[in-house]
């Protein structure tokens, strides 16, 4: 089995680099789609569509081209050996966004310089990714520069195993690795387990808010 390490990071975000191969993203994908190994880009942002699948296929870099693009998932987003990062580096990139009801899985990727520019956060949080009452699995995943947290969960049920976060933002201050956020009208489900979560003036897992529901750890 693959794990997920510094250099092994590195060497995603440079094979996957070329911007001569890049094609970009739609505005809204439809369909369900598979995008082959190659640089993929989001100009502003991408939406799946509700009951939608979205693969990424391993050795694939999504990137991102301005501070506020993002890619929002209604549907499924399926990953494997991606790089989610910036365009350019030093530059930030907006945020993976799970809505309630979608699901996203993610393993052996790569998520780096996103959260946006926004101190302090928003209502909830600019995290690199962020999950609402979603279906998520991440494992073996590497997540570093953000702008802000680097993931959120609010409900839903999480499987994070394995994977290395480090946050070290600038600017405000007061961010974790992982950040779950109660939900007084949904459950959460969550397991963990192997995770690296250096850097943070917080914990690596921070807990706020009410949890009103079941909570099953």
């Amino acid at each position: 089995m693959r794990t997920a390490s510094a250099a092994a990071c590195i060497a995603l975000l440079l094979v996957c680099a070329s911007p001569l191969s890049a094609v970009v993203l739609p505005g809204t994908i439809a369909t369900n789609t598979i995008l082959p190994p190659g640089v993929h880009t989001v100009s502003n942002q991408t939406t799946i569509a509700p009951g939608v699948s979205l693969t990424v296929s391993d050795g694939s870099t999504v990137q991102f081209v301005a501070v506020t693009a993002s890619l929002v998932v209604n549907g499924t987003l399926a990953a494997d050996g991606t790089a989610f990062t910036a365009d350019h580096p030093g530059e930030n990139w907006g945020r993976i966004w799970c809505s309630p009801g979608s699901t996203c899985l993610l393993s052996h990727c790569v998520i780096d310089s996103g959260g946006g520019d926004l101190l302090p956060p928003p209502e909830i949080t600019n995290a690199m990714l962020v999950a609402d009452g979603a279906f998520v699995v991440i494992s073996n995943t590497v997540a570093a520069h953000p702008h802000g947290d680097c993931f959120a969960f609010k409900g839903g049920t999480i499987e994070f195993v394995g994977n290395t976060a480090t946050s070290t933002a600038p600017g405000y201050g007061f961010y974790s690795a992982v950040l779950i956020i109660g939900d007084p009208s949904g459950d959460l489900s969550w397991r963990s387990g192997g995770n690296s979560l250096p850097g943070s003036p917080r914990p690596g897992i921070w807990m706020e808010g009410f949890y009103a529901q079941d909570v099953s750890f």
